[in-house]
């Protein structure tokens, strides 16, 4: 069972890097859906039951959404991290004002009619000005739930051997990290694994009360764990799916995520220092042999 969840991990995260520039792109679907809601809470996945998880990235894309994106979607083409970088740092640099979110999202989202999770949902007052016609879904949970379940985040975020990796492997594993922490830096205020976990309280409820002030409520869904289809449904438009609400154990999914990302940088990182170090041992060699 392990090797068959092993399996349908990599072939959903490492499917190969589509190597696309976005900035050479633009909008080609219309961003209909903004799914807001804080990562570990419904982004990927959602509660139905004690041992299962809904997954909402899945249940939009059954009902005809084209392409939800979600951070395990720029695995597959890691330039996108050559946009988002960016972006985070005029965000929380204070540029915001200065700059043409619309046109920017265009060209990165242009592929998407629906977004969710990091680090797109930290730029909730930004796409939700871009998009004024988009509906919005939050999804909540008892906060102290979700902090427990943010440890998986943390303990990959500031695992040392991710910062060695990403060093040695900035292809790929310095990308996802320079996304990941310039909105650890500026959302969570944090620097340490310390910072991280004092922090999660105020910056979850921070970022719900703001979603909340600039929306609509017309146009804001705020979605039950476990509700099923038709509240998804009827604030969408969309007929009723005769099938289930996709489901996923998720906790064991994301935390196996996490480590295949690890292994595979790792697996980069070490084949990076092997080329790097191949000519120097074969120069040492040399000169000891003379």
């Amino acid at each position: 069972m392990g090797d068959l969840l092993d399996d349908q991990i990599r072939a959903e995260m490492f499917s190969g890097d589509k190597n696309i520039d976005r900035q050479k792109c633009k909008r080609i679907v219309p961003l209909e859906v903004l799914n807001l809601s804080m990562p570990r809470t419904g982004t990927m996945c959602m509660y139905s039951r004690i041992d299962a998880l809904i997954t909402m990235k899945m249940a939009l894309e059954q009902l005809g959404y084209h392409e939800v994106y979600h951070f395990f979607n720029s695995l597959n083409n890691l330039q996108d991290h050559d946009m988002w970088i960016p972006l985070l740092k005029a965000k929380y640099s204070g540029k915001s004002e200065t700059m043409d979110w619309r046109a920017e999202f265009d060209k990165l989202l242009g592929h998407c009619q629906a977004v969710s999770d990091t680090p797109a949902i930290f730029f909730a007052p930004e796409l939700i000005a871009a998009y004024p016609d988009a509906k919005v879904i939050l999804v909540e949970r008892d906060v102290e739930a979700w902090c427990k379940s943010m440890e998986i985040v943390g303990n990959g975020s500031y695992n040392p051997f991710v910062k060695i990796f990403a060093l040695l492997d900035p292809s790929f594993m310095g990308r996802l990290t320079g996304t990941s922490f310039q909105w650890l830096h500026g959302e969570f205020h944090a620097w340490t694994k310390a910072q991280f976990d004092a922090n999660l309280r105020s910056t979850y409820r921070r970022h719900y009360a703001l979603v909340r002030s600039l929306v609509p409520k017309e146009r804001l869904l705020e979605y039950q764990l476990g509700s099923g289809w038709e509240p998804l449904c009827g604030f969408l438009g969309k007929e009723v799916p005769k099938t289930d609400f996709p489901r996923l154990n998720e906790g064991k999914v994301m935390q196996r995520k996490v480590d295949l990302l690890i292994k595979k940088s790792g697996m980069r990182a070490l084949g990076n220092l092997a080329t790097v170090l191949a000519p120097v041992v074969g120069i040492l060699w040399y000169w000891m042999r003379r």
